[in-house]
């Protein structure tokens, strides 16, 4: 993989998910700066977020991560947030790793994601409800090329271009409220 590659994808994933592993924010709910403590994020800078427009949690009853929010991770998580280099020490790929939470920096305690019974106050919850832009997910695709590959500057014009994959979708309201009743059934 080219090295300017693989340092700008470094620099983005430690960005994406900062605020998991900042811890909170003054005064705010667990998640750090941009999840809710004065100030923080929201839709300019300086400006609360205003958590209240948070979808409401679906009325489903037995919500189970296999069945229900395992495919939605799968389809719009994994390519970030997957086993092999997980975005920001978070690995989205099963049950365990979720609860796990966000590696800690240098070593440090990871960050919950997911506070079970408490959908409002998961920083899983509020990412994907993109009320936030400073930690919403997933993250827009940027640019339209790779840099380093095919066309672009200093890129092997005879390299093949990589395949296209899916990109990931943003969670609709009721995908949000989905999550949210399965963290606050218990997470299971």
């Amino acid at each position: 993989m080219n090295v300017k590659l693989t340092l700008a994808i470094a620099a983005v994933s430690a960005v994406a998910l900062s605020s998991f592993a900042q811890g909170p924010g003054p005064g705010g709910p667990p998640g750090g700066p941009g999840m809710g403590g004065p100030g923080m994020g929201g839709p300019g800078r300086g400006q609360p977020v205003d958590w209240s427009k948070l979808p409401p949690a679906s009325d489903k009853q037995g919500v189970t991560y296999a069945k229900d929010i395992k495919p939605l991770l799968d389809a719009n998580c994994i390519g970030c947030h997957g086993a092999t280099r997980p975005s920001g020490g978070l690995n989205l790929t099963s049950l365990d790793t979720i609860m796990a939470g966000a590696a800690g920096r240098n070593g440090g305690p990871a960050t919950q994601v997911v506070i079970v019974g408490k959908s409002a106050d998961s920083p899983l919850v509020r990412s994907v409800s993109r009320l936030d832009q400073r930690s919403a997910m997933p993250r827009p695709p940027r640019g339209r090329g790779r840099p380093g590959g095919p066309g672009a500057p200093g890129g092997d014009t005879n390299a093949p271009a990589a395949p296209a994959t899916p990109q990931p979708q943003n969670f609709t309201a009721d995908q949000v409220g989905l999550v949210r009743a399965w963290i606050d059934q218990g997470a299971k």
